[in-house]
């Protein structure tokens, strides 16, 4: 693979049943991609203009893989 780094954009959203949440991205989502199962760490966090939040996850290529 020719790419030095894989990034995912993880969204955030705000329940359906509760008016007072913030917006949020599922925890099972990001527990999953974290350092503790693949190694995906929080690059950064885009608001845009029109609501939409999401979070860059990002893992560099393994050192190992050429």
């Amino acid at each position: 693979m020719y790419a030095d780094t894989i990034r995912i954009n993880l969204h955030h959203f705000k329940p359906v049943f509760d008016d007072s949440a913030t917006m949020a991205a599922d925890m099972n989502i990001k527990t999953a991609l974290g350092m503790q199962k693949k190694g995906f760490k929080w690059k950064t966090l885009i608001n845009d203009s029109s609501g939409t939040r999401y979070q860059i996850m990002q893992i560099n290529k393994p050192k190992d893989q050429v």
